[in-house]
């Protein structure tokens, strides 16, 4: 998704005691206590094992790890992502958000088609049953959740 344009993060809380959610949650700062990463900064999966990201706190340094040589980085502040993503909001003009959402419904689709054929047939995607479904941002939110396991959320500038 972040390949065609998209703007994709990995998401996980900073945050592992009960206090600490419910303080995050009652002062509105989940997003911000958590950790944040662009699928890109990590690089391409070398192979379909397991990996994983290491993180101490949401603005802290991360590392991969994988049976291949490893990366590693620094996290985003909120505010740099902000920043990031209404620059890049406003690069992208203001189309229209229907038109987004068509653009997106079918790039899911194809990503859908594409992994079907790397698929055993017994897991693949009934991708007509997918298209039966006349409203494409229920669509888009199904695909988001079962496929990528993430939530939709669409952001827009203010007038």
């Amino acid at each position: 998704m972040e390949q065609a344009g998209n703007d994709v993060f990995y998401s996980a809380p900073a945050f592992h005691t009960v206090t600490a959610l419910d303080s995050a949650y009652t002062e509105r700062k989940v997003w911000n206590r958590s950790f944040r990463i662009r699928p890109t900064q990590i690089g391409p999966l070398p192979d379909d094992k397991q990996h994983h990201v290491t993180f101490q706190t949401a603005t802290g340094d991360w590392r991969f790890y994988s049976a291949a040589p490893s990366g590693r980085g620094h996290g985003q502040s909120t505010e740099a992502i902000a920043s990031d993503l209404q620059m890049r909001i406003a690069q992208r003009g203001k189309r229209n958000l229907r038109q987004q959402v068509e653009e997106l419904d079918h790039e899911l689709i194809v990503i859908v088609k594409q992994r079907n054929e790397k698929r055993p047939e017994r897991e693949q995607i009934d991708v007509q049953k997918l298209a039966q479904d006349s409203n494409p941002i229920r669509r888009i939110a199904y695909i988001a959740r079962q496929f990528f396991d993430c939530q939709l959320l669409f952001v827009t500038l203010r007038d």
